[in-house]
């Protein structure tokens, strides 16, 4: 058991909400009687360091007779001397129905302090009797029955009630009994009006009438055919309770199924109760553990302030994993909050948000401090905590649940050993604050000065384990801008070919005729003397000075000045023999302007058909011209001449 269940109740039942009425000590709180304004019942919650779990004791002012009997968790008062109050341990061996009944006790004993009964003396001295109203049942109905109802009983509801146990149930009997009734009448069906409310926490079969029962069933039938009527909240517990336990569905996911259509369609439409609509989601994850659904299933039933927990924690434990925003907003969650007032993060520009998740990045990367990473050290390793599956429901197991291990998320899963759960994940009371504040102080004061915002802050010799992973943002950043500030060239190698014959036929225009007969003839073959002459071609026949150009280009003529043997093949076909043996003699370190200014080349278009010919393997131009010279790379004549050589 644990203390929210008695608060539960006493909220449920009597409409008394806890009070903390201690600033100063946050651990204790009490319910107070809402007429007297008593306190009725003291709450406290201990820490203790060498089990780490939480001690949970009540005082609870119900008179001191139940230690007649020996029960292990009751005991003196912690608190309060006086004989009124009585001492409870609450844990895992605590009867809730007990505590419950205690308290009932308490509320008891303090309404009859709270009234006082007058009776007025008889005339000759003695007392008259003086009639007293009827005591009002707490569900009693507002409509009466039927006159023939008791001789209209169904014959099921009459073996239902021979099952039903009304007094000294405890708690696991209370849960094992409804289960049995329930799957009894799984398929039951009523038809028999009835209004009213009940005020009852635990509802069970046992704590309707008869004439209640049946009003129930009929609700019930209602609902199954998709009639959704307002009614006693204690029929709605019931019916929930039922598919919990299997009856009314077929298997655990039609379980699940027709548990969230009654939330849309009867909490939420017709109730609007958040209270109860909290803990069915809660029995929901529970059942979705225990009967091993996939996590994405029950972290759909987690509650809201698990889920922003877990993730903010998961935002910080793998910061790769997420955006720059999600990161921040997790610092800040965790974090005193001032960080996010810091003028480096305002303004829609502002690149406070991005430096800051990379100093998050940065420090989790690289801090290693007595074997803990920075997220160990500020959020400390997940402990395993007591778990009730579905604690507050009626609800049964046939059978021991197995020993398992169920993960929710990477901060959170649950474990059972020997028939008992556990929930592991972290805990804010164990958080270094400290710690994460010291990074952000340090991050918010370097950040500050390097973006010149102003407003700056002092530097705090304990923090300075944090400047190294500060600076290497800041470093970072600065090779970024420096980077993007180089200016951009761009070549577009597909160009090249073009440009080129675009020049081709610029030159071929300025030659005159008699350049061009003296290439003619110069690339002309010789002729044998004993060969037959051929006729000169007409003028219509002659080729225009483009095709002239081309043509020349496409021979290879044999110079021995240029060594022949050294050109053909010499790289790999990348080149024609003209290039071949300009791009050889380059090596050898001869001047080429000769061979160039022979065949009527441009200079600049050599170096650009042979540096795209070996941009590919270089990556960069292997020759620069400087007007009419070509000149080899120097840092690049031994690539060239060894890819001569692989190429040969």
């Amino acid at each position: 058991m644990e203390l929210s269940e008695l608060t539960a109740y006493a909220e449920n039942r009597y409409h008394i909400r806890e009070e903390r009425q201690w600033k100063e000590h946050s651990n204790f709180s009490v319910l107070v009687h809402p007429m007297t304004g008593k306190w009725i019942a003291i709450l406290m919650r201990e820490w203790n360091s060498i089990t780490g779990e939480y001690l949970e004791r009540c005082d609870i002012k119900c008179g001191r007779q139940a230690l007649s009997v020996t029960t292990p968790y009751l005991r003196e008062p912690f608190r309060m001397k006086s004989p009124y109050w009585l001492g409870v341990e609450i844990g895992r061996v605590t009867t809730p129905t007990t505590v419950f009944e205690l308290l009932d006790q308490a509320m008891q004993a303090e309404n009859n302090r709270a009234t006082e009964i007058v009776i007025p003396p008889r005339s000759n001295g003695g007392y008259r009797d003086t009639p007293l109203a009827a005591r009002v049942a707490s569900h009693t109905p507002s409509a009466a029955p039927a006159t023939n109802f008791l001789h209209d009983i169904p014959k099921r509801l009459l073996e239902l009630r021979r099952m039903l146990v009304y007094a000294h149930e405890t708690y696991e009997q209370k849960r094992l009994n409804f289960y049995k009734q329930a799957k009894f009448m799984a398929d039951y069906e009523d038809n028999f009006a009835w209004h009213g409310e009940i005020n009852q926490y635990f509802p069970t079969y046992s704590s309707l009438t008869l004439q209640q029962l049946r009003g129930y069933f009929t609700w019930r039938t209602q609902i199954r055919q998709g009639i959704y009527q307002k009614t006693a909240t204690a029929f709605a517990y019931i019916y929930i309770y039922e598919l919990l336990c299997g009856a009314g569905a077929t298997t655990p996911e039609d379980v699940l199924q027709k548990l969230e259509v009654f939330e849309k369609n009867y909490i939420l439409a017709v109730l609007g109760d958040t209270y109860m609509r909290a803990n069915l989601h809660r029995w929901m994850l529970g059942y979705a553990v225990t009967h091993d659904f996939p996590a994405h299933v029950a972290r759909r039933y987690a509650d809201s302030a698990i889920t922003q927990l877990d993730d903010a924690l998961l935002a910080l434990k793998t910061p790769d994993a997420h955006a720059d925003e999600d990161i921040v907003e997790a610092l800040v969650r965790f974090s005193d909050g001032k960080i996010a007032d810091s003028p480096m993060m305002m303004g829609e520009d502002a690149p406070g948000t991005r430096l800051l998740a990379a100093v998050w990045r940065t420090a989790s990367l690289e801090y290693l401090e007595n074997g803990e990473n920075l997220f160990t050290a500020c959020f400390r390793a997940p402990k395993y905590y007591p778990w009730g599956p579905l604690t507050n429901a009626i609800y049964w197991e046939e059978a021991r649940h197995a020993d398992t291990e169920y993960v929710l998320n990477d901060c959170r899963s649950f474990r059972c050993r020997n028939g008992i759960w556990e929930e592991r994940r972290y805990d804010a009371l164990y958080f270094n604050k400290k710690k994460l504040s010291g990074l952000l102080h340090e991050a918010d004061r370097a950040l500050r000065k390097y973006l010149k915002t102003g407003h700056y802050l002092r530097k705090k010799p304990d923090e300075e384990w944090a400047t190294p992973f500060v600076d290497a943002v800041i470093a970072t950043e600065e090779r970024a801008k420096a980077e993007a500030a180089r200016p951009k060239i761009t070549i577009d190698l597909s160009g090249l070919d073009r440009i080129r014959k675009d020049a081709a036929i610029t030159r071929d225009s300025l030659l005159t005729d008699s350049e061009i007969d003296a290439e003619s003839q110069a690339t002309a073959q010789p002729q044998d003397a004993d060969a037959p002459q051929t006729s000169q071609p007409e003028a219509s026949e002659m080729p225009s000075p483009q095709d002239a150009h081309e043509s020349i280009n496409a021979s290879a003529p044999s110079t021995s000045s240029l060594g022949a043997s050294d050109a053909p093949d010499a790289f790999g076909g990348r080149l024609d023999d003209i290039h071949s043996q300009i791009l050889s003699a380059l090596l050898k370190g001869e001047d080429a302007r000769s061979v160039i200014r022979a065949q009527h080349l441009m200079s600049s278009i050599v170096a650009d058909t042979i540096n795209e010919a070996f941009f590919d393997e270089i990556g960069d131009n292997i020759l620069e011209c400087d007007g009419d010279t070509l000149t080899l790379v120097e840092d690049y004549r031994e690539d060239v001449a060894a890819l001569a050589q692989d190429m040969d």
